[in-house]
């Protein structure tokens, strides 16, 4: 028997009615929300009924996701770059395991920030250095097989990159550099590649040691987040700091149902071998996606996403039913995409029926999650969300 999630889903879904079933007699997100709640359907009442916790929240996300999670990203990139260095010593034509490996793991950890697009990640443009993407028109491969084919010497160093553009200087481009075939290649352009690997290894792992110490350092991102009020420049309420995870957390929705599934299922439907997904080259996008949900379910338990939910419901018994709906969304999602297959796993075949209603459960769950606390939950718990990074306003 079908869970009562998928059953809803599949009505919704069927009957084109997304939006009002997600967040019935809300109002819009385009606009700010109120930060009383009014504003997303939500009487003053049930709002004052939610507990007015923000500053325990945003203390107790900080401490036990944000900090940890770029400590990881600190440590991971530091031992893909100490890998890379032993890939050039070892002079073997391509990445061995040990490179494989360490960057699936920077991978994995990383998407537990992507969608943190504040502070640290924001200042001197540290996140699109990192992870330049989406790139609809191929910069990244362009300008990485131009510097392999120049053998550009001068860029052998972590310093020489950060004169390039964002394009060399992140994630996509080292993989790029490790996980693109490259038949015929002689020996002394795979020693290069493994310079330029090294380098582009290096820069990364310098940014996310420079995230770390913003984020963990005296007056730093952790002081700013956690110490609001009227000499903080960044955050004056507590408000303003729970709003800006309420934010992260709408970022990183969107990144799933608006940026990743899209224009996967354009490639599955249409038998295409290549969308043009976050780590597409390295089959590392499942990988990627299951990570960046997990650290969003996280996120959303941090930020009492259900509690809230209850709390709405118990005032308007027609939305009681939205509770449940977060934890089987993301159990949904959790158990999809481990299932999910990568168009270039189908060599240009279109994929099976079972194989598209999956994707298509993970955009509906991701799109309705994002719906459901932008137009509901963010305004009743007190925070006001505003403009997203990602809406291109």
């Amino acid at each position: 028997m079908k869970s009562l999630a998928f059953s809803l889903s599949a009505a919704v879904v069927a009957a084109g009615l997304l939006l009002p079933a997600l967040a019935r007699g809300a109002a819009a997100v385009d606009g700010a929300t109120s930060a009383s709640g009014a504003a997303h359907g939500t009487s003053d009442a049930s709002a004052r009924t939610v507990p007015q916790r923000h500053s325990l929240t945003v203390a107790s996300t900080v401490e036990a996701y944000v900090l940890s999670r770029y400590t990881e990203l600190k440590l991971s990139t530091g031992t893909l770059a100490r890998a890379v260095d032993g890939w050039c010593a070892s002079e073997q034509a391509s990445a061995p395991e040990a490179v494989r490996d360490a960057y699936k793991s920077v991978v994995r950890v990383w998407a537990g920030v992507d969608y943190y697009r504040f502070g640290p990640a924001r200042d001197a443009n540290r996140l699109q250095r990192i992870m330049f993407w989406p790139d609809p028109r191929g910069v990244i491969r362009k300008q990485v097989n131009r510097v392999l084919a120049a053998k550009d010497e001068s860029l052998s160093s972590a310093e020489s990159i950060a004169t390039q553009s964002a394009a060399l200087q992140g994630l996509p481009a080292l993989e790029q550099v490790i996980f693109a075939e490259r038949s015929g290649e002689a020996a002394d352009d795979g020693r290069y590649r493994c310079r330029l690997a090294a380098a582009v290894a290096g820069k990364v792992a310098q940014l996310s040691s420079e995230m770390a110490e913003e984020w963990r350092k005296p007056g730093g991102w952790r002081h700013l987040m956690e110490n609001p009020g009227p000499e903080n420049s960044t955050y004056k309420t507590e408000i303003e700091a729970v709003s800006e995870l309420f934010r992260a957390m709408l970022a990183g929705l969107q990144i799933v149902s608006v940026q990743v599934m899209p224009p996967w299922l354009k490639a599955a439907e249409s038998g295409k071998a290549w969308a043009g997904l976050p780590f597409e080259t390295s089959g590392l996008t499942t990988v990627y996606l299951g990570a960046l949900i997990e650290s969003l379910d996280d996120l959303g338990q941090s930020l009492h996403l259900t509690e809230v939910a209850q709390v709405i419901g118990a005032s308007a018994k027609d939305k009681a039913w939205m509770a449940g709906w977060i934890g089987n969304a993301f159990s949904s999602m959790a158990r999809d995409i481990p299932t999910l297959v990568e168009p270039g796993a189908r060599s240009g075949a279109k994929f099976s029926a079972s194989e598209l209603e999956a994707l298509r459960r993970v955009k509906f769950h991701a799109n309705g999650m994002r719906q459901l606390i932008g137009r509901e939950i963010a305004g009743a718990a007190g925070a006001s969300i505003g403009f997203n990074d990602l809406d291109g306003d």
